[in-house]
């Protein structure tokens, strides 16, 4: 994980995390009632220039279970 965060201009939050573990403990640094949105496909790669594909269900899973801990939601969208 990056020591700091990074916060645009317009309030885009850029983290940089590798593994399940890491992706999990960053959520569990959300406060209740905000979301995280994960999206895929034609808007992901419009957004940032690269395509920020889905892990396989269980993998979803365990982050949903993380989000839900927390009391905020994780929202996923494939517009792919």
């Amino acid at each position: 994980m990056s020591p700091s965060d990074t916060i645009t201009a317009d309030g885009w939050v850029q983290v940089h995390v590798v593994g399940v573990d890491a992706v999990s403990e960053l959520l569990g640094r959300m406060q209740p009632n905000e979301s995280v949105g994960w999206y895929s496909g034609v808007w992901g790669t419009a957004q940032s220039g690269a395509d920020f594909g889905f892990p396989p269900a269980d993998i979803i899973a365990v982050l949903d279970a993380r989000s839900q801990q927390n009391g905020f939601k994780l929202v996923t969208i494939n517009s792919a």
